[in-house]
């Protein structure tokens, strides 16, 4: 199953990273950039983890928790971002490479208990 999640999130990452890279070469804040390219890979990620990853039914309770998730995501990801950027002096490119490597784990594991209600080993907990 993970690597099912993997797959979808090296499609995302991939699609929001050209994103991302796209608006910082047009001159976009880089924080707006990380934000918005965040939203455009979430916005495929959650139908494709509930068919493809997870093969569970989609409700309004496990998108609305998918949406407190993603926006706990966004603010650890902006945050940790600033941080590469201002303290640790990395460029905008490589800091959201980092980030996103970073976010991964804690995101998989995460939606697997929090959003699709299933358990670390694939069990559903109902």
């Amino acid at each position: 199953m993970m690597a099912k999640f993997a797959l979808v999130g090296v499609v995302n990452s991939l699609i929001s990273y050209v994103f991302f890279s796209v608006l910082i070469y047009a001159g976009c804040h880089y924080l707006l950039a990380s934000v918005m390219a965040y939203v455009l890979g979430a916005s495929v990620s959650y139908r494709l983890n509930a068919a493809y990853t997870f093969a569970v039914m989609t409700t309004r309770w496990s998108y609305f928790r998918f949406i407190l998730l993603s926006a706990v995501a966004i603010l650890f990801g902006m945050t940790l971002l600033y941080v590469l950027i201002e303290f640790v002096f990395l460029s905008a490119y490589l800091a959201q490479i980092c980030v996103v490597l970073v976010r991964f784990p804690l995101v998989y594991i995460l939606s697997l208990t929090l959003v699709f209600n299933l358990r670390i080993q694939g069990k559903k907990t109902d």
